[in-house]
């Protein structure tokens, strides 16, 4: 965590404004989704006591201003439901349920109680890469 983290981050400080600026990319990655580099801060892990003291060096610059952390959970899935109508996956979102768990269950043919984890993280080739279920 130290080297990987805490002093490569400490090599981005920019010397005339003692703060990490990093570059976000709207159009790097494969899938469309948002990256950041010169760090990538997205990386940063989070479900770690260190990871969590590592995040809680980032700081507003100013009093007046914030930094906002979004998790697009299910973006896609979201949209799919939303553009397609479709009322069960759409009635699964506004329950809340595991939406992959749900999702699986509908692919296999059972019950959501009976899935396994190996349905649920099934990926199935297809001609531009992976999916996930």
């Amino acid at each position: 965590m130290k080297s990987t983290y805490a002093d490569a981050l400490l090599a981005h400080v920019n010397p005339r404004t003692g703060r990490i600026h990093a570059s976000f990319n709207q159009t790097m990655t494969a899938t469309g989704r948002l990256s950041s580099s010169d760090p990538n801060l997205q990386n940063i892990p989070v479900r770690t006591p260190l990871g969590r003291r590592i995040r809680q060096a980032f700081v507003p610059g100013e009093d007046d201003m914030s930094i906002l952390s979004a998790d697009y959970s299910q973006v896609e899935l979201r949209i799919m439901a939303h553009c397609s109508g479709d009322r069960a996956l759409r009635g699964a979102f506004e329950a809340g349920r595991d939406i992959h768990r749900f999702v699986a269950a509908q692919v296999n043919g059972v019950p959501e109680d009976q899935v396994t984890d190996d349905m649920r993280q099934r990926r199935r080739p297809s001609t531009s890469g992976s999916s996930t279920v």
